[in-house]
């Protein structure tokens, strides 16, 4: 294995991978530059996220299924700060808040993997996406590395149509 990951796993990741530099010169030609930025840190907090992830042996466990929840709602958070600001700019956004929605994503990422508490990423996804606070109330439990891959790869395409839709 490669970073604990089986070898249709790290297929899938770095499929996914490849898929969000795609994605970013996409966005790129569609919304502009500062958009672009934004869905790249997106993409990479979410990658930098699953290589951890995968090195920690507990943290994708059946033992610790709260955990798995944390990362899932870490991805939700994420792609909902991202729908939000294309429907609320209309792809225009300012440096400063591309710069925030940065730090932003990759606190999240630390909270998650420090093992802070649920109530804190809710919290956040609320606060970023102004969202009810049962944004995140999915019970998404016991999700191994592969079901994890898929469902992101799930989300970035649900973005991709999103994307495609509103450029015509």
């Amino acid at each position: 294995t490669t970073f604990g990951l089986q070898p249709h796993e790290l297929d899938l990741l770095l499929d996914l991978h490849w898929r969000a530099y795609g994605f970013v010169d996409v966005l790129n030609v569609t919304f502009g530059l500062e958009l672009a930025v934004v869905m790249s840190y997106f993409y990479m907090g979410i990658l930098k996220f699953l290589y951890n992830a995968s090195i920690s042996s507990a943290l994708f466990s059946a033992e610790d299924p709260d955990l798995t929840t944390l990362a899932i709602e870490l991805v939700l958070a994420s792609q909902n700060i991202v729908m939000s600001m294309i429907v609320l700019r209309n792809g225009s956004l300012l440096t400063k808040e591309a710069n925030n929605t940065q730090e932003l994503v990759w606190n999240a990422v630390l909270n998650v993997q420090n093992g802070n508490s649920r109530r804190k990423l809710i919290s956040f996804a609320s606060h970023v996406s102004h969202l009810p606070t049962d944004l995140t109330a999915h019970g998404i439990f016991r999700l191994n590395m592969k079901t994890f891959c898929h469902i992101i790869t799930s989300v970035a395409t649900q973005l991709v149509i999103l994307i495609s839709m509103g450029n015509q």
